[in-house]
C-alpha cells in the first residue's frame, strides 16, 4: 500500500515531463515559422521594384507608345501626342518624383464673344463640368474676339498600377465623351428655349379675345360687298 502513492507521484512527474517536452517543441516550431515568414517578407521587400526610380514621365511615354501613339517631349515638363486624331498635351510638374500629370485637350471648339447663344454654351459647359471626367475651360476672348474651349484632366501615374496603358487610354477617351456631353447639353438647352418661345403669350394681349376679334373681322370682311 505504501508503494501505491509513490507510483501515482511518479506517474504525475512523467506526464509533466512529457508535456513540457512537447510544449517546448511546439513553441520552438512556431517561433521558427514566424522567423521564416519574417525572412520571407524581408526577402520580398528586397526584391520589390525600385518605384522611386520610375518617373511619371517614363510611365506616360512608355504607355503612350504601347497603345500605338507617337509621343514627343518638347521639354522636361511637356509632352505632345496625338490620339484618335486629337492633339493632347501632357504637363508634368518640375519635381522629379511627382506622380501627378495634367493632360490638356487644347482648343477643341470655340465661339465668338458676341454670339447671342454664348450664355447657352456657358450653361452647357457648367452642366458638363458636374460630371466625372475632364473639366472644360473657356479662354478669354482673343484679338479676334474669339473664345476657345479647352479640356483639362489631372491624374496620377504610379508604376505600381497594374495596367497604366489601359489607364491612360481610358483617360484620353474620356475627353471625347466630355465634348459630346457639352454638345448634347447645348442642344437640349436650345430646344427647351425654342419651346418656351413657342408657348409664350404675346405681351399686352388676351389670347382668347385677340382670336375672337380676328374671327369677327374676318366675318365682316366676307359679308362686305366686293
Amino acid at each position: 500500500m505504501e508503494a501505491y502513492p509513490i507510483f501515482i507521484i511518479g506517474a504525475i512527474i512523467v506526464i509533466a515531463i512529457i508535456h513540457n517536452v512537447f510544449f517546448d517543441k511546439e513553441k520552438t516550431d512556431n517561433e521558427s515559422d514566424e522567423y521564416q515568414n519574417y525572412n520571407d517578407n524581408d526577402n520580398s521587400n528586397e526584391s520589390s521594384p525600385d518605384y522611386e526610380s520610375i518617373t511619371s514621365r517614363q510611365i506616360a511615354f512608355n504607355s503612350l507608345k504601347s497603345i500605338g501613339c507617337q509621343p514627343k517631349f518638347m521639354d522636361d515638363t511637356t509632352l505632345l501626342v496625338e490620339f484618335q486624331g486629337e492633339k493632347f498635351e501632357f504637363s508634368f510638374p518640375q519635381e522629379q518624383h511627382s506622380r501627378y500629370v495634367r493632360i490638356w485637350d487644347p482648343y477643341w471648339a470655340g465661339i465668338e464673344a458676341n454670339n447671342p447663344n454664348l450664355y447657352l454654351v456657358k450653361e452647357a459647359i457648367n452642366s458638363a463640368n458636374h460630371c466625372f471626367g475632364p473639366t472644360v475651360v473657356m479662354s478669354e476672348p482673343d484679338e479676334n474676339n474669339h473664345i476657345a474651349f479647352h479640356s483639362r484632366y489631372d491624374i496620377m501615374l504610379h508604376p505600381a498600377c497594374p495596367d497604366n496603358d489601359q489607364h491612360i487610354k481610358t483617360i484620353l477617351s474620356s475627353f471625347f465623351y466630355t465634348q459630346d456631353i457639352v454638345r448634347r447639353e447645348y442642344q437640349d438647352l436650345g430646344a427647351r428655349q425654342a419651346e418656351r418661345r413657342a408657348n409664350r403669350r404675346p405681351i399686352g394681349f388676351d389670347t382668347v379675345a385677340f382670336q375672337n376679334n380676328n374671327k369677327s373681322s374676318d366675318t365682316t370682311q366676307s359679308d362686305s360687298p366686293q
